[in-house]
């Protein structure tokens, strides 16, 4: 059965948030100090330019959403975890050079593809 959650509160000092598998529509603002976002199997069709200001963010799971674009999260290079798919209408690039500490990319089941990464961002 699944949750039927349709919004969460602003809560100031949270760090890691799993709201994942719930009726939420709208992506909401988070404090700069939280690290882990899973919005997973969703309803959320947009996410804000302001998710660029969460620096320290180092896991983001949208997907299983009803995304059509993705904001510039260039400035997100603590990421680690990026997992898009099954956002059958997202589209766009998507530059990883930014996310040097990167390990997980899953964009699959949508329409985004990725820039070609030079050869020397794969040297120590």
């Amino acid at each position: 059965m699944d949750n039927e959650i349709e919004r969460i509160p602003f809560i100031p000092s949270i760090g890691i948030l799993n709201a994942s598998n719930n009726r939420i529509k709208r992506f909401p603002n988070f404090p700069k100090c939280v690290q882990q976002i899973d919005r997973s199997m969703n309803l959320i069709d947009k996410i804000p330019d302001e998710i660029n200001e969460i620096e320290g963010l180092i896991e983001l799971d949208l997907s299983y959403n009803k995304l059509s674009k993705l904001p510039d999260i260039q400035k997100l290079t603590s990421l680690i975890f990026l997992k898009l798919s099954h956002n059958p209408d997202l589209k766009g690039k998507i530059d990883l050079e930014p996310f040097q500490k990167l390990e997980t990319c899953d964009i699959s089941f949508t329409q985004m593809t990725v820039c070609e990464i030079p050869a020397k961002s794969f040297v120590n």
